[in-house]
């Protein structure tokens, strides 16, 4: 009780910095985009460039030397054409030059240090104000208010938080914040053997949403069907931080009675993408410019590059973070101006690399109706010659299964690589408890 005490006393401090009349201001202009027109978000976004490019150039020491450099004009006319001036920015360029890039009229006292790993493993560190955080919290709750949540809605949490030791093998394995009207549950401790106690506090606490990383919760809901148990039913269920496949949005969906409304954002809050009512993804205009680059040999995904247009601390211009999304030509019939992607692919990274120089994003695919008897998977790839498969096996999973997934990876990478499959108990999280389906060790300049 004591514990659960000082978890509520903590997120109350952090929801007050959140939360606040700044945070209110923000959301009500913010719902007010939804209703604009092409040309108004246009408007918008071209005006909030010039301002934050005319403010990197005043205050931020490595946007000086960069626009000198490439003899960008900050003070005449500016439109869409002059972002493509701009060289692309990356990870390991932040890394390098850390302090350069936070503005001389922020005061560093009162940033709230982050940071998001490097393509080489080294953090890079980021900073945000005051601001910033209200408006990412804005951001979120649009989201939610798109799935028909209010504020005051009970929520449950699976998202990789450290809730209790992971050793513990008896419940309880999560805890309560009461101020916040939130369970938070322990995304370590899913099993099989756990899935009744999980499901006991859900039903005593009746959330009226769940927010969670989408492999958390589709294993929470995998057994919960498999042990033909009866669930609680949501709202809603919003996840976010890892791509989600079909297969798993439809067994959440089926099992908690709800939508599922994915949502994607970053570390570098440089995009946001929210999942409207009619179940469409939605790049947010207010959120940051979002460009979508081509990438060699895809006709088909692009690569998610952005300007952030929220933290005026730390501007980043045309971030590339290396992220793919499927664009879509089409319209959205909810109404809504604002640009629409088919679909979001997942890390740029993460992906498997022929010997021909191909490279597969969406491996996790071949998991169709034939494949329903597998409970996770994950595709690991140490050379550009083979593929291992790691896999916790369903019931009835069987030799015919592993031959007919062996036959359709075979279909899709090639016969010139070797697949290895390895049955497993369990595969292991990251230590933010986030599940990677996909594993590359072949390096990124190989196949850009």
């Amino acid at each position: 009780m004591v514990k659960d005490l000082n978890i509520t006393i903590k997120r109350l401090i952090w929801r007050r910095l959140r939360e606040g009349k700044r945070f209110k201001h923000i959301f009500s202009c913010i719902q007010e985009i939804d209703r604009f027109s092409k040309e108004e978000i246009r408007r918008l976004q071209l005006e909030t460039l010039k301002e934050i490019i005319r403010h990197s150039y005043s205050s931020v020491p490595y946007y000086r030397r960069l626009f000198d450099s490439i003899g960008l004009s900050v003070n005449g006319r500016f439109n869409f054409e002059d972002i493509a001036k701009i060289p692309f920015l990356t990870k390991d360029e932040i890394a390098r030059n850390t302090h350069d890039f936070i503005s001389s009229h922020s005061k560093k006292a009162f940033l709230k240090k982050t940071a998001s790993s490097g393509t080489t493993g080294r953090p890079v560190v980021l900073y945000r104000d005051l601001y910033s955080i209200n408006f990412e919290n804005a951001i979120l709750w649009k989201q939610r208010s798109w799935a028909g949540i209010k504020h005051g809605d009970k929520k449950a949490t699976i998202r990789g938080e450290f809730v209790v030791d992971g050793s513990k093998n008896k419940p309880p394995f999560w805890k309560i914040d009461w101020l916040g009207k939130e369970l938070i549950l322990s995304s370590y401790h899913i099993s099989s053997k756990n899935v009744r106690y999980y499901l006991e506090i859900l039903k005593n606490f009746r959330p009226h949403y769940i927010e969670a990383y989408p492999s958390s919760l589709y294993l929470l809901a995998r057994f919960i069907k498999d042990l033909g148990l009866e669930s609680v039913p949501v709202k809603a269920a919003i996840t976010s931080s890892e791509m989600i496949e079909d297969y798993k949005k439809a067994l959440i969906e089926d099992v908690f009675r709800c939508k599922v409304y994915d949502f994607y954002g970053n570390a570098e809050r440089v995009s946001a993408i929210a999942t409207c009512p009619a179940g469409n993804y939605h790049i947010l205009p207010e959120y940051g410019f979002t460009e979508l680059i081509d990438l060699k040999e895809d006709k088909y995904n692009k690569e998610l590059t952005g300007t952030s247009f929220i933290n005026m601390s730390m501007p980043l211009i045309r971030y590339r973070t290396g992220d793919m999304v499927v664009p879509s030509p089409g319209q959205c019939e909810c109404g809504r101006q604002s640009q629409v992607v088919q679909s979001i692919i997942g890390r740029l990274d993460d992906i498997i690399v022929t010997p021909e120089g191909r490279y597969i994003p969406v491996i996790d695919s071949i998991l169709d109706r034939d494949f329903y008897d597998i409970v996770e998977i994950q595709f690991i790839q140490e050379d550009h010659c083979s593929i291992r498969v790691r896999l916790v096996p369903g019931r009835d999973f069987g030799n015919s299964d592993r031959n007919k997934l062996i036959s359709k990876l075979s279909e899709r990478i090639g016969s010139n690589m070797k697949i290895y499959v390895e049955e497993v108990d369990s595969i292991e999280r990251a230590k933010n408890g986030k599940y990677r389906t996909v594993i590359s060790n072949i390096k990124r300049k190989e196949y850009e």
